[in-house]
């Protein structure tokens, strides 16, 4: 899980700058398109990078947690 779009080369603002060989091992991919005042990040539907998480089968997953009625809970317990 991790906010924006994956594997964005460019601009670091638009998500998690990484490579196909970063995740191909993965099972599921969540990006995260929380909303800053009015700007919501692009998540990888239809690039050359979501094709190559469906061709390996990796589950894809768009949250978007400002959306309504999405409820997600991104607190994390403190030990």
């Amino acid at each position: 899980m991790g906010p924006g779009r994956w594997g964005s080369r460019g601009d670091i603002k638009m998500g998690v700058s990484v490579t196909y060989s970063d995740i191909n091992n993965t099972s599921v991919l969540v990006e995260i398109a929380r909303r800053r005042g009015d700007y919501v990040p692009d998540l990888s539907f239809g690039t050359h990078f979501f094709q190559d998480l469906v061709g390996a089968s990796i589950r894809y997953l768009p949250l978007y947690p400002d959306d309504a009625g999405v409820i997600f809970n991104d607190g994390f317990p403190q030990r």
